[in-house]
Order: structure tokens, then C-alpha cells, then sequence
């Protein structure tokens, strides 16, 4: 539908023609424009001026008088500010345009103009629809009157009824928050007691229940002071409320000892008590009093809807009680145990744990309170129990510790997969100790067995050897036809069979045992002279260079326990050379910390070390080599034997170049 705007230009010039859906009427004088405008069916007035005259103002003024809802605008290319602001305040225009407007500018214009003259004319007809509305509705108020007047007095004393209903709700909804907060049975009663002290004429309560072990009680207050004890025998079991019952009177009076007058029993419901039967009594309240039968009547009004919210707090209290006693009954015993006890969930977040795990706070992670490790425990078990849904064993360790971590999946009722498990940590560390010198006691027994052995079966044919070979030479020397030749081999003869006798006599002392020897001051070289010959079979496949320098260097050791060091890093180094390879003993005195040390070096050409193992391969049965070919005790009680002496064992190594072990001993003066 085309919207029609009615054009007025004083110079008499025709309107600008643009595409638009207006319908444009030009008007260049005054006279029709009123009786235009009163047909009201233009949407717009264009009022065109080149000067500020009065005549343009009184057509925009009589415009706003007989065609309020149409949209006037004021085009002119001379318009005095003054003119323009009478025009707005007095002429009600809705937009004025400079001269020479663009086309664009005005047709934007003339759609804002059109939009405002729909919704003036929408306006008009919403306002003769809500006059018709309130003409209705000023009917249907004398009528509603009508109707307010008949039901006033019904709504007052609904009112009433109501504002009495809500002060009991209010009354409730408090006496259901207080209930909410108390945690002991005492707090129960005195609260009740509290909440019906305006009954005058009522004593204190009296209340009966089953505890979670299915023990009969009973709790009065007697001045300031409640009064809990075991009931001798059951209480009636009624479900009703009852009025001065006489089996009530009768059964309180056997339990206090002396009569009562008048009883009311509240039954109490204990639902979360699984344990009771269908032939236990229901918990009672018992109030002593002197009402009458009105009075009776506003009290269970006023209590009746108490019965129920008293009911739910009576069983969270008795449960948290249970609950609490369970809880420190559990935590003291886990607190009793000596070995670390944590419950650990898949992020490894400690959610309980007794204090041997030295935790105070649950915020860290297990390794973090266990082993104070940003990484989780190297051999910790949790894992694999998590996704084995088995109880798992791991070994780990803290500080100097070993421990043996058990781990058992908690999977609840209901659920395929474990969220958490109980890690149980055993400290087997003495167990290790004891363990390790066990089998380093058999093993040197069976070593004393064989040497015994060996001494008896040699030491006889190499004494007979070096006795005739002494014989005999002192015979050559004094026979003319002694050859020199032969005197060299029979001395040689002479000495192999004393070497020979030197290497028994030193595997007997190897093999003497801790308990055989005590420390003395010993040449280093010599100790380490007496082992190598019982390893030539071990290093004959490799080139080997030793270099034992000085020969004054002096320890106070146990000599035997010493060449039980020595053998197990050469006869380490070797097995750690798959071919054939170089291997470099070598003896020296260094300066650490401005004191003396005798330092032993065995470089070997082998497999080499990874740095994260360097602390690993000196732990007891930690070893890297095949099964039967070693127990991984011999670096663990190499060290040990070494840092009894004051001394201390380190290693470097690099993977695929090798590695050098070093044996530090104090130097001291021989005496």
C-alpha cells in the first residue's frame, strides 16, 4: 500500500521523482492544504522554505492541530537556528533537511516519516481498543464489588486461619533447622524441652530408643544434668499416640523407681537402624503432666507434626555417633599398626592414610608424603593392581629403606573397575640385611668347604714337587756334569709349586669369613697382589694393564674382607665384556679434602651403566645380568664392606664405552 505524502513548495517548483511506493501530491500555496490534511489519509507533510517566515510556522502549527498523526518535515537551504527550534517546539516537526538534500537522504527520511505515522495511527486505534476495554471493565468492577463485598468475610477469617498456619509453619521450619544441627542425644532432648517450656503444666521428656547394636536405652533429664543408661526390660510396643496408658505409668515407674502421675507416649520411627527386629520396641518420647483434657488436646495439636522431623534427627544422630565410634575404632587401629597403611586413587592422591605414612595433609601426592618425589615411586604396584583388578607386590624404597608395597583394588558394589586401592608398605629392610649375609654366610661356607678341600688335595703333591725338586738340585749343584739348563728348569720347577702353595694359603684366608678376622694395618698393593691370581681365569681373555703404585700405601682394614671387594668388581668388570676387551687395575694415593686416600680404579671396556642406575646397582639384589649368572649382592655388600672402613665405593660410566669403579680407603702411617 502506497503511502501518501503531501509535497508543499512555496517557489512553486515540482517535486524530486526517485523509485519509492509514494504516492507524492504538490502543493504551492496554502489554501487546500488544511482541507488536504483533514482527509487524513496523508502520512507526511514536506514543507519546503527558503526563508524564516511566520506563514511557514502557522502551517505547521494548524498541520499539528487538524492532522495530529501526520509526520511533518521542514526542508529549506536558509534556516535560522531560532526558526528551526520554534518549528520543532510549536510545529511538532519530525525532521528537518538542509537544501540540497541527496535523494538517498530523503527517501531514508521519508520511510523513518511513514514508520512514524503507523505507529501514530496504530497508537489511535490501541487507544480506542483499551477505552472500549475500560468501559468494559468498569463493568466487571461494579460487578466484582458486588462479589468482594459478599466474600470479605469469608477471606477474613481464612486470613486468619492462614496467618495461624503459617506462624506454626514458621514455628516448624526453626524447630526443623535447630534439628538439623544437633549431634548428640542430650542437645535432642534439651532443645524439645526448650521448645515447650510455655506448656506450664509439662515435665521434662523422657525418650527411649535402640542403638545401632541393638541395645535398649533410655535418657531423661534431671536438672541440668541427662541421665543415660540400658533398660532392663523392653518398653510397651505401641505404634499410637497414648493418653496416661497404665502399662506406660507402669513401666516408667519400674525403671525410676518411683510412681508417676499422668504419661503421654509419642512412637518415634527409627528407619535407618537395620538392626532392629520386628519385635523390638519403637522409640518413645514420655512426658510427665498435669493437663486436662483441653489442654491434652492443644498440646498434640501444637506436637503432632513434630514427630516426624524429631524421628529423622533421632537416626542421623545415633548413626553419626556409630559412625564416629566406628570411625576412631578404625583409626586407631590403622594408627596402631607400624607399617605405613594409605588408601590411593588412580591419580595417586592419598585419600586416608595412618601417620606412619608421615602424611598430615591429603594434598599431596602418595610419592610426594612417601618417598617427597615429584615421580611416582620406582616399583609401585598401584598401577598394575588398577588394571589387573589383583592384588599386586612391589618393591620401593625411602631413603635407605626398603620396603615391600602391597596394593589391593577397592572395587565397590555394582562397578567393573577399581578407583582406588590400599597400599600396605613393610619395612623389609633388616629382612634384606639379614637375608643378604645369610646367603654371603653360605656362600663363603661353601667357599671354605671347597678351599679345605682343594688345600688338602694339593698341598701334599706340591709338597712332595718342591721337596724333590730342592733335592735334587742340591745334589746337581755339587755333581761336575750339572748342566745350567737343568738348574734353571728345577728352580722353576721349585718355584711354581711355591706360587702354587701361596695360592692356596691366600684362597684359605679369603675364605675364613668375618668371623675369623679383625682389622690390621695392611699394605693396599698387597692385599690386591693376593686376589688377582685367583681371577687370572676370569681376565686371560681380556688385555689387561696393572699398575699398583706405591707400594708404601698403608689401610687399617680387615684384609680378607678387602679381597672379597676387590674380586667382585674385577670379576664384575669381566663378565661386563660380552668379547674380548681391555681391562686396567691401578693403584694410586690421592689428595680429597686435604687428607689421604688409597684409591683403587678397575676400568673395564663393557656394556657401560645408565646414570639412573648409578644408586640402583648397589641395592641388594638388584642386578642386570641373566638368571644363575648373579644375585646382585656383591656391588651391595662391596660398598657396605668398604664404608665400614671409612671408606666409600663410586662409579662412572658411559653406555657402550664403559665404566670405572673406585675403591676410596683412608691412607694411615703403619705402627
Amino acid at each position: 500500500m502506497q503511502q501518501r505524502i503531501l509535497w508543499f513548495s512555496k517557489i512553486k517548483r515540482k517535486a524530486r521523482v526517485f523509485e519509492s511506493n509514494y504516492q507524492i501530491d504538490l502543493f504551492t500555496t496554502s489554501d487546500h492544504i488544511v482541507d488536504a490534511l483533514v482527509s487524513d489519509y496523508y502520512s507526511t507533510l514536506l514543507l519546503e522554505s527558503q526563508d524564516n517566515t511566520s506563514e511557514c510556522l502557522e502551517i505547521l502549527k494548524t498541520a499539528r492541530q487538524v492532522a495530529p498523526q501526520t509526520t511533518r518535515i521542514l526542508a529549506g537551504s536558509e534556516l535560522s537556528d531560532q526558526f528551526i527550534v520554534e518549528a520543532v517546539n510549536q510545529g511538532g516537526v519530525f525532521a528537518v533537511l538542509l537544501e540540497p538534500t541527496p535523494e538517498q537522504e530523503l527517501k531514508k527520511v521519508l520511510d523513518a516519516a511513514c514508520d512514524q505515522y503507523r505507529n501514530s495511527l496504530n497508537r489511535k486505534k490501541l487507544l480506542e481498543e483499551i477505552r472500549v476495554q475500560n468501559r468494559k471493565l468498569e463493568n466487571m468492577n461494579i460487578n466484582l464489588e458486588n462479589m468482594v463485598l459478599e466474600r470479605t468475610n469469608h477471606l477474613e477469617s481464612a486470613n486468619q486461619e492462614a496467618e495461624n498456619n503459617l506462624a506454626h509453619m514458621r514455628d516448624l521450619t526453626h524447630f526443623v533447622q535447630e534439628l538439623s544441627h544437633l549431634r548428640a542425644i542430650d542437645e535432642l532432648l534439651h532443645l524439645i524441652y526448650r521448645e515447650l517450656k510455655h506448656f506450664h503444666e509439662l515435665r521434662p521428656p523422657i525418650l527411649n530408643y535402640v542403638s545401632l547394636d541393638s541395645t535398649a536405652k533410655i535418657v531423661s533429664i534431671q536438672g541440668k544434668q541427662i541421665f543415660e543408661k540400658s533398660v532392663r526390660e523392653p518398653w510397651p510396643r505401641k505404634s499410637e499416640i497414648r493418653i496416661n496408658d497404665r502399662q506406660d505409668q507402669k513401666y516408667l515407674a519400674n525403671e525410676f523407681g518411683r510412681p508417676l502421675g499422668k504419661i503421654l507416649a509419642l512412637p518415634l520411627t527409627q528407619k535407618l537402624n537395620k538392626n532392629l527386629k520386628n519385635d523390638d520396641p519403637l522409640a518413645h518420647l514420655y512426658f510427665e503432666h498435669n493437663f486436662n483434657d483441653a489442654e491434652v488436646e492443644v498440646f498434640l495439636k501444637s506436637t503432632r507434626d513434630w514427630l516426624q522431623p524429631i524421628s529423622i534427627a533421632l537416626d542421623r544422630i545415633i548413626l553419626e555417633k556409630h559412625l564416629k565410634t566406628t570411625s576412631q575404632q578404625w583409626e586407631g587401629t590403622f594408627d596402631g599398626i607400624k607399617d605405613p597403611i594409605g588408601i590411593i586413587d588412580s591419580q595417586y592422591n592419598i585419600v586416608r592414610a595412618n601417620r606412619h605414612f608421615n602424611s598430615k595433609s591429603f594434598e599431596k601426592k602418595c610419592h610426594q608424603t612417601f618417598q617427597n618425589s615429584e615421580q611416582k615411586c620406582v616399583g609401585c604396584p598401584l598401577e598394575q593392581a588398577l588394571t589387573t583388578n589383583k592384588p599386586t607386590r612391589g618393591i620401593v624404597k625411602r631413603d635407605q629403606r626398603i620396603f615391600e608395597v602391597y596394593s589391593y583394588p577397592i572395587r565397590f558394589e555394582g562397578e567393573n573397575t577399581s578407583a582406588a586401592v590400599i597400599n600396605h608398605y613393610v619395612d623389609v629392610t633388616l629382612a634384606r640385611e639379614l637375608q643378604s649375609k645369610v646367603v654371603q654366610t653360605e656362600k663363603m661356607a661353601a667357599i671354605g668347604f671347597l678351599a679345605g678341600n682343594i688345600a688338602h688335595e694339593l698341598n701334599n703333591p706340591l709338597t712332595g714337587i718342591r721337596s724333590l725338586s730342592q733335592i735334587l738340585l742340591k745334589e746337581i749343584a755339587g755333581s761336575p756334569q750339572s748342566s745350567p739348563q737343568l738348574i734353571d728348569d728345577l728352580s722353576e720347577v721349585e718355584r711354581a709349586a711355591e706360587r702354587s702353595q701361596k695360592i692356596i694359603e691366600n684362597l684359605l684366608q679369603f675364605a675364613k669369613g668375618e668371623t675369623q678376622s679383625r682389622k690390621l694395618v695392611v699394605a693396599f698393593n698387597e692385599v690386591i697382589r693376593k686376589t688377582l691370581p685367583m681371577l687370572k681365569t676370569s681376565f686371560r681373555e681380556h688385555r689387561t694393564e696393572i699398575i699398583l703404585e706405591p707400594s708404601e700405601a698403608k689401610v687399617l682394614v680387615e684384609p680378607q674382607l678387602v679381597q672379597q671387594v676387590v674380586f667382585n668388581l674385577v670379576n664384575n668388570a669381566c663378565q661386563a665384556m660380552q668379547d674380548q676387551g681391555s681391562l686396567r687395575i691401578e693403584s694410586k694415593i690421592e689428595l680429597i679434602d686435604k687428607k689421604s686416600f688409597c684409591v683403587l680404579e678397575v676400568h673395564d671396556t663393557g656394556a657401560g651403566i645408565p646414570e639412573d642406575l648409578y644408586e640402583s646397582i648397589f641395592e641388594a639384589f638388584f642386578t642386570t645380568k641373566k638368571e644363575g649368572q648373579g644375585t646382585g649382592l656383591g656391588l651391595s655388600m662391596s660398598r657396605n664392606i668398604v664404608r665400614k672402613f671409612g671408606g666409600d665405593i663410586l662409579v662412572t660410566s658411559r653406555v657402550g664405552v664403559g665404566s670405572k669403579f673406585r675403591v676410596i680407603l683412608p691412607l694411615v702411617e703403619a705402627t
